[in-house]
C-alpha cells in the first residue's frame, strides 16, 4: 500500500437533518479485506458564531464497493453564507493496529439540492448572485462576503478555497477537463473544498451517469452557450448553466425549463464587488419576463 492510499478517499454526509448526520468516509475501488477506516470528525467551529466543539469517531459499516466508516454526527451545525460552520475530520487508514496513512481535510455539512426549479440551501430556497472572479480587481475575500457574492473561477487554489469555508464565500468551479478521469480527478479535489458548491462541467461531455460520486455533495452544472442549451438535461446533471452576452438570448433559451438554471452573462471589469453584485440584480430584472432562476452571474 503507497502513501499515498487516501488520494481517493471520498467524504460525504449521508442523509442530514436537525438531529443527527451521517458523515461518511468511503475508499473506492478493490481493497484487502482487513483494512479498516478509523479516525474522528471534530467540531463544529466558526468565525462568526460560538460553538461548543464535539469530537465523534468513526465506525466501520458496509459498503457496496471499497470500505467506508461513518460517524454519527448529533445536532449538526450547517455550514451557509452567514454562518459557515466547519467541522475537522481526521481518517486512517489502518490493518490492524499498524496505521498505513492518514488524512486531514475540512468538512461542511450542508444540505444543498434542487427542487423544482429552485437550488435549497439548508431547508430556504437560495438564489445565487455569483461574479467571475477575473473582472473583479484583486481584494480581500471578506468584500465578497460583504457583497453577498459568490464567486466563480476557472483555476482554485488551496488557500483561496481555505479563506472561502471560513469566511462563508460560497465557490461555483468550471471544470475545463475533458475526459472522464480528468474530470473525476477535478470533481474529487474539488470536493476537498467545502466551499464549493457547484461545479459545471460542458454539456456535451461523454460521462457516466454516477461521475457525481466522485463529489457527492458538490452538485453538477451542465455548461452551455444559450444557442446550444440542450432540451434535456445529461443525466449526471442537476442544473443547467446558460452563458450569453445577451441577457434575452438567455430568456428565450431557458424560459419554460422544470429544472433550475443559472444565467451566467459576463460583463466587462467593474470598479469593485459590490458594483458587480448590483450588476447581478439588473441581470435578475432584465430576465423576469421570461423566467425567476435559480441565479445569476456576471
Amino acid at each position: 500500500m503507497k502513501l499515498d492510499a487516501l488520494d481517493n478517499l471520498i467524504l460525504f454526509c449521508g442523509s442530514v437533518n436537525a438531529m443527527e448526520t451521517r458523515v461518511r468516509a468511503w475508499l473506492p475501488g478493490a481493497v484487502e479485506d482487513d483494512l479498516q477506516l478509523t479516525g474522528s470528525v471534530l467540531g463544529p467551529h466558526c468565525d462568526f458564531a460560538r460553538t461548543l466543539p464535539a469530537t465523534v469517531p468513526f465506525r466501520p459499516t458496509t459498503a457496496s464497493s471499497g470500505i467506508q466508516s461513518v460517524a454519527v454526527v448529533p445536532d449538526p451545525c450547517l455550514w451557509t453564507p452567514e454562518l459557515p460552520m466547519l467541522y475537522d475530520v481526521r481518517v486512517e487508514l489502518r490493518r490492524g493496529d499498524t496505521v498505513i496513512a492518514t488524512a486531514q481535510r475540512p468538512l461542511a455539512i450542508r444540505k444543498f439540492e434542487p427542487r423544482g426549479c429552485d437550488l435549497n440551501l439548508s431547508g430556504k430556497r437560495w438564489v445565487l448572485r455569483g461574479v467571475r472572479r477575473k473582472i473583479v480587481p484583486h481584494g480581500p475575500l471578506t468584500s465578497w462576503r460583504e457583497a453577498g457574492a459568490a464567486m466563480l473561477l476557472t483555476d482554485l487554489d488551496e488557500a483561496l478555497a481555505t479563506e472561502a469555508a471560513r469566511l462563508g464565500v460560497p465557490l461555483v468551479a468550471m471544470i475545463g477537463g475533458t475526459t472522464r478521469d480528468e474530470i473525476a480527478a477535478e470533481l474529487r479535489r474539488l470536493a476537498r473544498c467545502p466551499a464549493v458548491l457547484l461545479a459545471a462541467i460542458e454539456a456535451g461531455a461523454n460521462l457516466p451517469d454516477d461521475i457525481g460520486l466522485a463529489a457527492i455533495d458538490i452538485r453538477l452544472a451542465a455548461y452551455s452557450r444559450a444557442e446550444n442549451a440542450p432540451a434535456v438535461l445529461p443525466a449526471w446533471a442537476n442544473l443547467l448553466l446558460c452563458e450569453s452576452v445577451d441577457a434575452i438570448a438567455i430568456g428565450r433559451a431557458v424560459a419554460g425549463r422544470e429544472y433550475p438554471v443559472i444565467a451566467l452573462c459576463p460583463r466587462s471589469e467593474v470598479s469593485d464587488i459590490a458594483a458587480a453584485r448590483a450588476a447581478c440584480d439588473l441581470l435578475q430584472r432584465d430576465l423576469a419576463p421570461f423566467a425567476d432562476l435559480a441565479g445569476y452571474i456576471v
